[in-house]
């Protein structure tokens, strides 16, 4: 499928191949890191983005300051209820790809952010954040926020 291109009045410029996407960033643990973002729905079905994402994006961005720390927390507790399996998977790399840590801070390095996704869900404000591991790059770790709160974290496959 070709792609084409849009202007959005709230995402800005996009580009459709499968879903609406563009470049982004997200600030995670102090840092900045490009990500992208996706804003899904069905041109082909008729189906055009939703006032919902719209909303769900402005809000994201509005509350980001409350939510990125809920965010980091989160990440945090899920890392240290996998950090002993992973470990015992990983045998003499653990140190090195799932050490042991004991604050947010330390997740700096072994957890970051690649993409936002704008979910097509009506009469929700769906956000699914997912970030990149170092102990388990196949699934990594997922973050859903419906209407701001968030609802799930897991792996990308828990969200997705």
């Amino acid at each position: 499928m070709d792609s084409k291109k849009r202007f959005d009045e709230v995402f800005g410029e996009l580009e459709y191949d499968i879903l609406w996407t563009r470049k982004d960033t997200m600030t995670f643990l102090g840092e900045e890191y490009p990500v992208t973002l996706y804003v899904g729905c069905y041109p082909k079905e008729g189906k055009d983005i939703l006032p919902e994402q719209r909303e769900a994006y402005l809000e994201f961005k509005k509350h980001s300051q409350q939510l990125i720390p809920e965010f980091e927390r989160e990440a945090f507790q899920y890392y240290q209820s996998v950090c002993e399996e992973y470990r015992d998977r990983l045998g003499e790399g653990a140190d090195e790809y799932a050490p042991e840590i004991q604050t947010v801070e330390q997740l700096k390095g072994l957890v970051k952010p690649n993409t936002i996704s704008i979910e097509y869900t009506p009469g929700e404000r769906t956000v699914n954040i997912c970030f990149s591991t170092t102990w388990d790059p196949e699934f990594d770790i997922g973050i859903q926020c419906v209407d701001e709160e968030i609802v799930i974290v897991g792996t990308h496959a828990d969200i997705l």
